[in-house]
């Protein structure tokens, strides 16, 4: 009886795990690291490969960036990334990986943003 519920489990697992592929391949959709840039605004960005891109919200959240602090690591789930500077991307699902602070983040990162006027919440 046990044997049949661990393999019951293990498919079910199995089956979700190639769904979520099958979406994330259809729709472009990547998984990414980086550090949590938060705005005064309430914008939230995440720095990639030292560049920063601004997360727009497309969870089913109306706050999702809420809770992360400027420094955060996160791990988003996202669309393709628009080539404007900050680059720009649709985020589907965001984790805090670990929590950080505005020390994790290149100064000069910091300086190219506020010659831009935005405004970094330490």
């Amino acid at each position: 009886m046990k044997r049949k519920t661990l393999v019951i489990g293990l498919a079910s697992v199995l089956a979700l795990l190639l769904i979520c592929v099958g979406v994330m391949t259809c729709n472009n959709l990547s998984f990414r690291a980086g550090r949590c840039i938060k705005a005064a605004n309430g914008s939230c960005m995440l720095l990639m490969d030292n560049s920063p891109v601004v997360l727009y919200n497309h969870t089913l959240s109306a706050h999702p960036f809420s809770d992360y602090r400027t420094g955060d690591l996160l791990l988003v789930l996202h669309d393709g990334i628009q080539e404007t500077y900050p680059g720009g991307t649709g985020a589907y699902l965001t984790l805090r990986l670990q929590k950080g602070t505005a020390g994790d983040i290149p100064q000069a990162v910091l300086n190219a943003l506020t010659e831009l006027d935005w405004v970094i919440e330490p």
